[in-house]
């Protein structure tokens, strides 16, 4: 069993053109200060974050699978990094009760996790046919946050 989570067209769009603008930036900035007699630093270093950051959406670009689900546990690709937690250790997973952001809750070596990743990027498809299979692989799963229930609760 294996199932993968996509970022939408429309995500891979919205980052393509931030990638176009912030390395275009980083570039006019850096030839505009390297064709002057005296550059000043300061644009310079600018201009070279622009092009690290861009830098890091190209290579957030290159990896399109946001979730993936297999025979071992589920894993949630961020920009830096994964969390990636065994079928046995999670404890609840929250995909639905907002439209920002999804949340794993996982019992490791007796200490709470979480993982989160934002669901503007998600292919909403791919993420119902996701919950189904951990739906059926795990029943007994709660598919809310008890913690945020308990906070509505008492505010």
């Amino acid at each position: 069993m294996r199932v993968l989570v996509h970022r939408t067209m429309r995500g891979t769009l919205s980052a393509l053109l931030n990638l176009a603008l912030v390395a275009g930036a980083g570039v006019i900035l850096i030839g505009n200060e390297m064709i002057k007699p005296e550059p000043a630093g300061a644009w310079i270093g600018i201009g070279a974050f622009f092009l690290a950051w861009s830098a890091v959406i190209l290579s957030a670009l290159m990896r399109p699978v946001l979730i993936k689900l297999d025979d071992h546990g589920i894993a949630i690709r961020r920009l830096f990094g994964r969390h990636r937690f065994a079928w046995d250790d999670l404890r609840w997973i929250d995909f639905t009760s907002s439209d920002r952001i999804g949340l794993v809750g996982a019992e490791v070596a007796g200490r709470t996790r979480m993982g989160g990743l934002s669901l503007r990027p998600v292919n909403r498809d791919e993420l119902a046919g996701a919950l189904a299979v951990i739906k059926e692989r795990r029943p007994d799963l709660p598919l809310r946050n008890p913690g945020a229930a308990a906070e509505k609760e008492t505010a």
